[in-house]
């Protein structure tokens, strides 16, 4: 157990925090999510890095006219281990959610601040958290002469939040080469308030757009027009019979079943007094690895159908996103069990192998064959309002990369 590696952890609270406010002040919002891109970020990221340890940068940017500069930056700092016949990998996203409902934040969200043990401002806990956790056991190891076990990779990327089309996939597309077989892979995502889990697989995605179109009347006269609003509620009814149709359950997920969910809703009329010949609405679909998603949307079709003959409707079903599932990490993969070691090892507690209803960069990896994991010490916050790091937290975090990059 590296005793003196946690302890200058836990000495080093302090510095942790100073360097959480550096980088939650920057708003590296996507310019999709109406920021300037990641840039500013990871210059002062590098800055850190050279002076946490030496190290090799390899840079993979893609361009980006609506960027400032015009680009978005993919680098590995890469240093020297022990062994060098396998890589640790280390993987983080550099770009962090848009702020929406900015009346519900107590502050501004790029003006960041501490209070009761939790760091506040959008990206704290997705992923700065991550970012420092990974710098402080890297500070640690070179303060006190440690040499990474193995060649260590620490990935920082684009375009986490709006895809991964300019950030990890460039990465493949540019150095598919340096990703080795035998390599060990810790995507820094999911997570949970324990710490515990340990991601194995994610549920595929589906989003559709439902666009229903009736005729437009005055309230006072609905046998005169078709109540598109009325026809989206009997599809929404129709829909939920998915459920009955993708009927299998796997534990290892959170619900452990397939959902199907009706969400956003857009405007229709501005009156109470008018009947909607126009009503649109979302759907967001996890869906457990074993069905295709052909068939899913299969069923889907045939629901629509069936709602547009019986209210007298026209729809057009529009698939928005579609993520299919990536196999599976084994079980038995290495990457896996130094997981659930270190676990033991930094807080004397099991781990437990897990399942995500969320599409993380581990996915990609996988479909490259690559046995990832994912792992994150996380009170969910990410998504919120007040997003919020707990500084214990990021320190159980550090600890937890500290071990992994010390062993072999």
């Amino acid at each position: 157990m590296p005793e003196p590696l946690f302890r200058y952890i836990d000495e080093n609270r302090d510095s942790a925090i100073d360097l959480m406010l550096e980088l939650t002040a920057i708003p590296a919002l996507s310019p999709r999510n109406g920021g300037i891109g990641e840039g500013r970020k990871a210059d002062l990221l590098r800055k850190l890095l050279a002076a946490a340890s030496p190290g090799k940068f390899l840079e993979f940017p893609l361009s980006d006219i609506n960027a400032t500069p015009p680009l978005r930056p993919n680098f590995v700092f890469q240093i020297p281990g022990r062994q060098s016949e396998k890589a640790l990998w280390i993987v983080n996203c550099l770009d962090v959610e848009p702020v929406e409902e900015l009346s519900l934040w107590e502050g501004d969200p790029f003006e960041p601040y501490v209070k009761e043990g939790r760091i506040f401002g959008r990206g704290a806990e997705n992923n700065n958290q991550d970012i420092v956790a990974t710098l402080l056991a890297l500070r640690g190891m070179r303060e006190l002469g440690i040499e990474p076990a193995n060649t260590l990779r620490l990935l920082f990327l684009s375009d986490e939040k709006g895809g991964s089309s300019r950030g990890l996939k460039q990465v493949f597309q540019q150095a598919p080469h340096l990703f080795g077989r035998n390599d060990l892979y810790l995507v820094a995502d999911g997570g949970s308030p324990d710490g515990l889990s340990v991601g194995i697989s994610e549920k595929s995605l589906l989003w559709y757009k439902f666009t229903l179109r009736g005729k437009a009347t005055h309230a006072s006269t609905p046998h005169l027009g078709k109540n598109a609003l009325r026809a989206s509620a009997v599809l929404m009814r129709e829909l939920d019979h998915l459920m009955e149709l993708f009927p299998l359950q796997d534990p290892i997920f959170t619900p452990p079943y397939s959902t199907f969910e009706p969400t956003l809703k857009e405007k229709n009329v501005p009156g109470v007094n008018m009947i909607p010949g126009l009503s649109v609405f979302y759907m967001d679909c996890r869906i457990l690895p074993d069905y295709p998603l052909e068939t899913v949307e299969e069923a889907i079709g045939k629901f629509v159908a069936q709602v547009e003959e019986s209210e007298g409707v026209s729809i057009e079903a529009e698939r928005v996103l579609r993520l299919d599932s990536a196999p599976k990490t084994s079980e038995d993969a290495p990457m896996v069990g130094r997981l659930l070691r270190s676990l033991r090892e930094v807080g004397g507690r099991e781990g437990k192998m897990t399942g995500l209803g969320s599409t993380t960069p581990a996915a990609f990896f996988r479909k490259q064959g690559l046995a990832a994991a994912s792992w994150r010490k996380v009170e969910m916050t990410a998504h919120s309002p007040n997003e919020s790091a707990l500084i214990d937290n990021l320190l159980y975090e550090s600890k937890v990369f500290a071990w992994n990059m010390e062993h072999l």
